[in-house]
């Protein structure tokens, strides 16, 4: 268990770019509760004109492979 989530480097082709906006895509590690958990966002939601999406993610799943295909069929 961590104190904080860890943000991790996406595989080259690992994930595709915002479909709101574009911009590249985050992935995070997330240990400190009792279920480690992955998730995948835009990095551009503090941009000087923030994705629409903000924060908004994948959240909550407990495999990297799986926040990944989630967010690789998401649609705008």
């Amino acid at each position: 268990m961590t104190d904080e989530p860890v943000i991790v480097t996406p595989k080259p082709g690992e994930l595709l770019p915002c479909p709101f906006c574009g911009s590249e895509a985050g992935l995070e590690h997330d240990a400190t509760g009792r279920l480690a958990t992955w998730r995948v966002y835009c990095r551009d939601h503090l941009g000087k004109e923030p994705c629409p999406i903000g924060l908004t993610n994948t959240l909550g799943y407990a495999r990297r492979v799986e926040a990944a295909t989630a967010w690789n069929r998401r649609v705008a």
